[in-house]
């Protein structure tokens, strides 16, 4: 799998959630229990389930071994009917703008259909059930829920969306990635079209409200001076 992405970066997008099986353990899926185990039966009945399993766009099962690169490149000549852009900003949480537009594809867009924000993160060193394994695009929140948002959108219109994800101090926002997607919540469980942007490490517009340099090794005068080791405390917000 990690070779595939590699190769077809530019045109696929990875959420990998975690499961209950083999191991209950699983440290991903104890992360977000609630969200992984609905979007696992999404795709996988209690009574027919293996890991790993790839489903492309939701609609093509490329089972555990593939030919993946094939299936997913086959699957990238299809067009789609909207077009979607976004944005993601750090500000307390994550936010995520996104644009969606329904072309003049002469594709359908008759409903259900929903809309998903997933936050992933990868790079990730566990010592799982399993063993040592470095983790990636894991599926670590979805806002609002892991239902999505119910969408409705026609040839033409355009439709702005606006969520903010949570973040947890335990998660690396250098590892962190936005995946959102539109899809038909019906039996083909189609994926029409998806996105995918980094989280900014940077968290821009800091400004410093206070500074405080301390000497609790000098002579106590809040000054740095030949001899003496301080502290610089800056207040940011």
């Amino acid at each position: 799998m990690d070779d595939v992405i590699v190769s077809l970066d530019s045109v696929f997008a990875v959420v990998r959630y975690h499961t209950w099986w083999p191991s209950a353990n699983d440290p991903f899926y104890l992360a977000n229990i609630e969200e992984n185990t609905v979007r696992t039966r999404y795709y996988q009945p209690d009574t027919a389930h293996y890991v790993p399993r790839l489903f492309i766009d939701g609609l093509i099962d490329g089972e555990f071994s593939g030919p993946w690169e094939e299936l997913i490149a086959a699957r990238d000549t299809v067009g789609s009917p909207l077009e979607l852009v976004g944005e993601v900003m750090p500000s307390g949480g994550i936010d995520v703008d996104v644009v969606l537009v329904g072309t003049e594809e002469p594709l359908d867009l008759e409903g259900p259909l929903r809309i998903r924000y997933v936050l992933t993160e990868s790079d990730v060193y566990v010592a799982s059930p399993t063993g040592p394994h470095w983790y990636d695009q894991a599926m670590r929140d979805m806002v609002p829920d892991a239902e999505g948002v119910e969408l409705e959108i026609g040839l033409g219109d355009t439709i702005y969306e606006s969520r903010t994800f949570p973040v947890d101090e335990e998660w690396d926002i250098e590892n962190l990635e936005v995946v959102v997607f539109v899809q038909r919540d019906d039996s083909t469980k189609e994926v029409l079209q998806a996105g995918k942007w980094p989280v900014p490490a940077d968290v821009p517009n800091l400004s410093i409200v206070d500074v405080a340099l301390l000497d609790p090794m000098g002579d106590g005068d809040g000054r740095a001076e030949e001899g003496e080791e301080v502290e610089l405390i800056l207040s940011l917000m």
